[in-house]
């Protein structure tokens, strides 16, 4: 299983210099990885939250938003988002009431409509030179082997956990072998009684390795 996350932050390494920013057109709000709602987000290669310098963003940041975010996660505009708001142009009417309102309500859709179709051909462009490396790398595969590999890990454990021990031993290994479950990595960010006995009973486990039998 150890092996199976190392090859995976390996491809992380590995295509980082390869992975694409999102152009910043396409950049919506800040503080992506902040929210509760993570859809949208731009990512790295593994799906990661990508924190990126905001000091690069001037026409987007202030100086004093730079010097208040100087990293931070963008939610990122998808080939849908694009199309759906340009069909919303499409469909509107310039307004007003005379001749030059008019003239200037219809150059302003129309610039609009024409900045749209650019955000979609760079929002199209990125999530295929996307998808494209993250299939050429290897990230899905690299995935679904760790997962079989914790699979194999947690029908280990439970095997393990139900050997009765009678020496000091035998209650460390049973003990390794629920650390290795993952059980106390998933209580231990939450809260309440089961999460509190969890972190009990893994103190005593950190213990328990130290004495001697």
């Amino acid at each position: 299983m150890r092996d199976a996350k190392d090859a995976l932050e390996w491809i992380a390494d590995e295509w980082r210099h390869l992975w694409p920013l999102a152009p910043e057109e396409l950049l919506l709000g800040a503080n992506a990885h902040n929210w509760g709602r993570s859809d949208g987000a731009e990512r790295d290669i593994l799906g990661r939250f990508l924190v990126r310098d905001t000091t690069l963003l001037n026409d987007r940041f202030s100086k004093k938003q730079q010097q208040e975010y100087p990293k931070t996660c963008f939610f990122v505009m998808t080939p849908e988002e694009v199309e759906e708001t340009l069909d919303t142009l499409r469909n509107r009417k310039p307004g007003g009431k005379s001749e030059k309102t008019l003239a200037k309500s219809r150059a302003s859709l129309d610039a609009a409509i024409e900045r749209f179709e650019r955000k979609l051909v760079l929002a199209q462009e990125y999530e295929t030179n996307t998808a494209i490396l993250r299939e050429t790398a290897g990230v899905d595969a690299a995935k679904q082997r760790i997962k079989e590999a914790e699979t194999r890990v947690a029908f280990i454990s439970s095997k393990i956990s139900k050997i009765p021990a009678f020496t000091h031993e035998g209650l460390v290994i049973k003990a390794a072998a629920i650390s290795a479950s993952g059980i106390f990595e998933a209580l231990r960010r939450s809260e309440g009684v089961i999460p509190e006995m969890a972190r009990f009973i893994e103190q005593v486990i950190a213990m328990g390795g130290r004495v001697s039998a």
